[in-house]
């Protein structure tokens, strides 16, 4: 049966439970709004040179939504896909980020930079060295502090949300005004050591550059403390069973909310509500300032513009497709009169068939090749060095029933009811397939902090979805209690179901070859519900 997913407050969409394949992959699927959905594999990397996963994609579509090869191509299906390979952001915990013993911490390799750049110990051309990479760990701390904040703060509400009658569990709630009160503590001394540091960064001696990256992490970590303490604020405010201790802090987190917004304003950054404002440079600027701090972690994707192979496919295609219509108007001209009226309908219609042939053969020649040959190869690089630290490639089909393999169809019909539930729900099946290879021992050279791998794929469901009818619908119900005919309001949706195959090589060796599905339900105006079937 579907296990309808939970709101994640943190992020503000909805997620499906993290899925253990091994200890290589993880894998969490969430709603990122109501026209896109991510798939995020958190990948390990073991100690080796190459690594290799493999993920295929099922999409059962209704063909009551019209998404059929005719109408919807290859390049309709990779402009609505967004790919991001990126590093796992290291895990420090928060009264550990500014401690002098951590030197994997950036805020210490931070201050490292500044002490070279201020002594102007270093040549020219080591100058430009340490001046990237001070802004690097700059960018890293921001995501680090992220991190850490967003976990300890997730914890706390946790805790909130499991408090119930305070005289019957005085040791939980004693526990939770313990974390609380730390997390407040941590955030009070990380913002005083910032602040330091703000001192030493807008030296003149250090480069312009240098100061507007801070300027940019300092708001970034403004907006960060804003956003997390005001979720748990909400729930302290929601649990009115506390009495003076949680009054108490609320009062304490309310003094920090405020002194970030007047900081803010004292340094005049743009991220501040405004009254009478439409208010839109709030969500732009964090969305600036997070590209800003997390482009540290994203590596580069290089995609060929062209694939041989693939390409080939298409000629194939357009050449059969001619020859049909040269060997049709041949037979023509040696039967007809090439001024007759009958000449001109063969060839008309041969013109016709030909263009269907030819959109005929380009699906069925992707079915039969989407195994062998990516529709595009694409490099992976990482940014500092521009090495190539892996590679993946793509493939996208319409695929016939009968090419499903037995388990992925055995995943997608595990909650029918009945032996004939498969012709109530006539579907058309897509198929996409991304197989990547990293190198750990590459990595592992350049990086020692940011190893293991984030690969987000966004899917966008505008087109599957153009076709679908109005969201609500009118019904005639005879209701027993009133003896009245009366009209109820449906909601008319939609059901694509999905079924993800993973596939790697484990920690012994053997290939890891697992299951997961889930259903969307959608609408004419995008997402409803996302829905894992188990």
């Amino acid at each position: 049966m579907g296990t309808p997913i939970q709101m994640d407050r943190e992020s503000n969409i909805l997620a499906s439970r993290k899925h253990d394949i091994d200890d290589i992959i993880d894998s969490k699927i969430t709603i990122h709004d109501s026209r896109h959905f991510e798939i995020r594999l958190q990948i390990d990397l073991p100690e080796s040179r190459s690594s290799t996963y493999e993920v295929e994609s099922y999409f059962f579509v209704p063909k009551s939504l019209n998404v059929a090869p005719g109408n919807y191509s290859k390049h309709d299906f990779y402009s609505g896909i967004h790919k991001y390979i990126r590093f796992k952001t290291p895990q420090i915990a928060l009264d550990k980020i500014t401690d002098k013993a951590v030197t994997a911490s950036p805020w210490n390799k931070l201050k490292q930079g500044v002490e070279s750049l201020l002594l102007n110990s270093v040549n020219p051309t080591q100058s430009a060295i340490v001046l990237r990479e001070t802004i690097e760990e700059i960018k890293l701390l921001g995501q680090v502090i992220r991190r850490s904040l967003r976990d300890t703060t997730m914890e706390v509400i946790r805790q909130i949300n499991h408090q119930h009658d305070p005289e019957e569990n005085l040791e939980s709630q004693s526990a939770l005004f313990a974390a609380t009160h730390r997390l407040l503590r941590d955030v009070h001394e990380l913002t005083n050591d910032i602040s330091s540091l703000r001192l030493e960064i807008f030296r003149p001696q250090l480069p312009d550059k240098v100061r507007d990256a801070y300027r940019f992490f300092d708001e970034f970590y403004s907006l960060t403390i804003e956003d997390h303490l005001s979720l748990m604020y909400k729930d302290f405010q929601d649990k009115s069973i506390f009495s003076g201790k949680c009054l108490e802090l609320r009062k304490e987190i309310e003094e920090v909310l405020l002194q970030q917004q007047k900081h803010r304003a004292s340094m005049l950054y743009p991220s501040l509500i405004q009254k009478g404002s439409d208010n839109s440079i709030l969500p732009y600027r964090k969305g600036v300032l997070k590209k800003f701090t997390s482009s540290s972690l994203y590596l580069n994707l290089e995609q060929t513009e062209w694939q041989f192979l693939a390409q080939l496919n298409f000629s194939i295609a357009a050449g059969l497709a001619m020859l049909f219509a040269a060997i049709v108007t041949i037979f023509a001209q040696n039967r007809f009169s090439t001024s007759s009226s009958m000449f001109v309908v063969i060839v008309v219609v041969s013109y016709i068939l030909k263009d269907r042939m030819k959109d005929w053969m380009k699906v069925f020649l992707s079915q039969r090749m989407l195994r062998g040959v990516a529709d595009f190869k694409t490099r992976i690089l990482d940014p500092g060095t521009q090495q190539v630290v892996g590679v993946f490639r793509e493939a996208f089909a319409f695929i016939e029933p009968s090419k499903i393999p037995d388990v992925v169809r055995n995943r997608r019909n595990i909650d029918n009811i009945t032996s004939i539930d498969v012709e109530g729900k006539p579907e058309r099946v897509m198929k996409y397939e991304k197989q990547v290879t990293l190198y750990p021992k590459k990595i592992s050279k350049f990086h020692q902090r940011r190893r293991d791998i984030n690969d987000i794929m966004r899917f966008d469901i505008s087109q599957w979805v153009k076709h679908a009818d109005d969201p609500k619908t009118n019904a005639l119900h005879f209701d027993g209690e009133t003896n009245t005919l009366q009209v109820v309001s449906c909601s008319k949706v939609y059901h694509i179901n999905i079924v993800f195959r993973y596939q790697s090589l484990g920690a012994d060796g053997k290939l890891r070859d697992t299951l997961e599905r889930i259903r969307l339900v959608l609408n004419h105006q995008g997402i409803v519900q996302l829905e894992e079937v188990r």
